[in-house]
This record gives C-alpha cells, structure tokens and sequence, in this order.
C-alpha cells in the first residue's frame, strides 16, 4: 500500500514508442506479461517498494548552503515525486520517467560506487533504528545493482514509476 517504486525495462526495438508515451512499459500488476507477443521477453524489473525514498535521499544534490549543488549520477534513477490531485493526499499521479540506454551505463557506474551505510542511515531516520537496516538497505542496493547492470549488458534503457 501506498507510494511505491517499479522499474521495468523496454524493449531496444520499442526505444521511440516508450520515450514517445512511457506508460507503454508500465502495467498496474508487474506480474502479468505486458507486450504483445513478438515482444514477450524476460525484461528485467526491479521493485524498491518504499525504499525509494532513501536512494533518494543519498543520490539528491546536497542542501544549497554546500559549495557544489549536483546529485549524483543515479538520482536520474529515483528523482521524482508523486502529484496529489485531491487535498485529503489519498489519490495521486505518479511520477513516470524513460531512462535510455546510455543513462543506464551512468547510472549503473554511480550505483557501484554507493555505500549501503548511507542508505541505513537515511532509512534509519524515517523509520527509525532495527536489526536488520543493515542488511535490507545493502540487498536493495544489490537488487539495482545487478538490475542496471543487466540492462547495460542488453543495452536497453527502462521506465520507472513512483506512485
């Protein structure tokens, strides 16, 4: 429940339709194999649930009192935000974003140099500290590792969702 996050990948052939309309490589039930079938293919797909939040965090260009104001290189991974359409914040539409497949080898690169401490740490002050921060943060830090990384040696690009 709630605000989640979803990649998946697109296919190299539908390069043009996914930039043109992203919504093509989304699909509301992750589960359920979307394209046609001359395109059914395993596409990899990653789900960072809430976790999104603190990649995020880590990845966004530091305050502005800071005498450098980028984000890192993967922040094009998790930028975003849902928009609220009613002022009770229980409808919104979500935040969609096309990654080529250039973006992803940047991407993927700045993904390997990230320590999973400092996703513990941010996670650890929105949630508070447990047991198992440690090791939850640096299996989803794996998890967009291995999913950049496949994706660059297929050279596709993919589609992210927050909402």
């Amino acid at each position: 429940m709630g605000i989640t996050y979803f990649a998946c990948a697109y296919p190299s052939n539908l390069v043009d339709e996914v930039f043109n309309d992203p919504r093509v490589a989304l699909t509301i039930n992750p589960s359920i194999d979307y394209w046609a079938a001359e395109h059914r293919k395993e596409l990899p797909t990653l789900d960072l649930d809430k976790m999104w939040h603190s990649f995020q965090a880590v990845t966004a260009p530091p305050p502005k009192t800071m005498w450098f104001h980028y984000p890192r290189p993967a922040y094009r991974m998790f930028e975003g935000g849902v928009a609220g359409i009613d002022s009770a914040g229980m409808e919104w539409f979500p935040w969609i974003r096309v990654i080529s497949p250039d973006e992803t080898a940047v991407i993927s690169r700045d993904l390997a140099t990230l320590d999973p401490v400092l996703l513990a740490k941010a996670e650890t002050r929105r949630y508070g500290p447990s047991d198992y921060m440690a090791e939850t943060c640096a299996q989803f830090l794996k998890n967009a590792q291995t999913f950049t990384n496949e994706l660059i040696e297929d050279g596709l690009g993919f589609v992210y969702s927050i909402g």
